[in-house]
């Protein structure tokens, strides 16, 4: 337990500067310290090792265990990629110019490895980044109206 305590204290201002530092003039106030209270706890370690396998390895997989585990798991000493053209529910990417977790050039390879996309918004706002979809001021005007436009017309 007390290694998770140092890592945590260690790594979450690392996160938060991350995820936010972009976005802090873009909120309210009051919003700040219930943000810095709350972001990144949400996250697990294995989440974030997960998202950093994907990230150097350049595929979408499982998660990597190592050899043995994998084989143990899956079957096979790597983890089995996940393959998109099995996702048979309608499917709307929205994204932003600025986010740092997924760079435009990946978000096109995901749209085009998803058989059926039905929007592919990017939102309207240069600066727009990960955080802004849970705290950005605008937000409602930005995504949630087009995401409830999408709703009622597909669903």
């Amino acid at each position: 337990m007390r290694r998770g305590f140092k890592f945590k204290n260690r790594v979450s201002p690392y996160f938060k500067k991350m995820l936010g530092a972009f976005v802090l003039w873009r909120l309210q106030t009051q919003q700040i310290s219930k943000i810095a209270g709350h972001s990144p706890d949400s996250v697990s370690m294995r989440t974030i090792l997960h998202y950093l396998q994907l990230v150097l390895s350049n595929e979408f997989h499982a998660f990597n265990y190592g050899p043995e585990e994998n084989m143990r798991r899956y079957g096979r000493r790597s983890p089995p990629l996940y393959d998109l053209n099995r996702v048979t529910a309608k499917v709307a990417v929205f994204w932003g110019q600025n986010d740092i977790l997924i760079v435009p050039k990946d978000q096109r390879r995901l749209v085009r490895s998803l058989p059926n996309v039905i929007a592919d918004h990017r939102v309207a706002f240069d600066l727009w980044n990960h955080v802004d979809f849970l705290y950005g001021i605008d937000a409602k005007v930005l995504v949630y109206e087009e995401i409830m436009r999408l709703m009622a017309n597909h669903y």
